[in-house]
């Protein structure tokens, strides 16, 4: 998979398939959405695809945009998990969790975060 920005899009990005092209993904950082998101991630989630430091975490909701911005939502029950240092990366699944797989995003999504990623990262 390949993330792909595009400045139209903020704060979505695309995680598009590199074998299969009808396969992708909208996907936003879901502390677009809840400010310390982050933090309700286990530590050993992050260890899991080799992510020590807090500072090169990137975590991925899959988002829908539905046909009316209140109807649009993100999965913040399951995140991808992305190494961009060995570009690897998984799905975690929050038991227990408070955030639901259709988590609304209306009225947060114009925030972006101030922290970006290129254009182009290549995940496996």
């Amino acid at each position: 998979f390949v993330v792909m920005e595009n400045e139209a899009l903020s704060p979505f990005r695309i995680l598009q398939s590199v074998d299969q092209r009808h396969v992708g993904f909208l996907v936003i950082d879901p502390r677009v959405i809840v400010k310390n998101y982050n933090r309700s991630i286990p530590a050993v989630s992050w260890k899991k695809v080799g992510v020590v430091e807090s500072s090169d975490r990137l975590a991925l909701a899959i988002s829908i945009v539905g046909t009316v911005p209140e109807e649009s939502t993100a999965n913040l029950q399951a995140p991808l998990l992305i190494n961009y240092k060995e570009m690897k990366g998984r799905q975690l699944i929050l038991t227990g969790s408070r955030y639901s797989v259709t988590q609304p995003l209306l009225s947060r999504c114009s925030k972006a975060p101030a922290r970006t990623r290129s254009a182009a990262s290549s995940v496996h």
